[in-house]
């Protein structure tokens, strides 16, 4: 079994992922994702060395990006900030209208 970084031809410079080849020359992608090259030539680098290594077996996990995490971040506030001014909005124009009486 080999692993190797895969390029779907895209001209952007977007079009990557890990592949495994088996024996038999058929090809498993690690994560059906395409991604940046950098990200997709560290996971190659470390699933060659620990293919190298003789191993059985091993396990490799893929940590999540932090663009990711960042954009259900802010996706989530995003979301916060319009359902408060959609649901409170009238509440607030009602509130600045009769402010002077609550006094």
């Amino acid at each position: 079994m080999a692993v190797d970084t895969f390029d779907d031809g895209c001209n952007d410079g977007c079009g990557y992922r890990v592949e495994f080849i088996t024996a038999d020359g058929e090809r498993a992608a690690l994560n059906e994702v395409y991604t940046d090259y950098e990200p997709v030539a560290a996971q190659t680098a470390d699933l060659k060395r620990l293919l190298q290594n003789g191993q059985a077996r091993f396990e490799y996990t893929l940590e999540p990006t932090w663009r990711l995490l960042y954009l259900l971040g802010g996706i989530f506030l995003l979301d916060a900030v319009v359902l408060t001014l959609t649901l409170g909005g009238n509440a607030l124009k009602s509130y600045l209208a009769h402010r002077d009486e609550l006094e």
